[in-house]
């Protein structure tokens, strides 16, 4: 009896040690996708090329998503002119 009451206190403290380490993950991951939207983000302004009429406005919204096991982690947005 006594066991099972140990481990019954022990699950208790222990728990938000374990969920305390899920949601330190979860933003290692948002961490890491930010950094990687960003850089993917510079090397497509960096590689792009477009012709333009100089008379006309020219603006274009770049969007990035990073997604991980299907779900979106990050998207980041971009309004480009010239």
């Amino acid at each position: 009896m006594a066991t099972v009451v140990l481990g019954i206190a022990a699950a208790g403290v222990l728990l938000p040690f374990v969920s305390g380490a899920a949601v330190q993950a979860e933003g290692a991951h948002r961490t890491l996708a930010a950094k990687l939207a960003s850089d993917l983000m510079e090397e497509f302004i960096r590689g792009a090329s477009y012709e333009y009429d100089a008379s006309q406005p020219f603006f274009i919204i770049v969007t990035v998503w990073v997604k991980y096991n299907g779900n979106e982690i990050v998207s980041l947005s971009r309004l480009i002119s010239k």
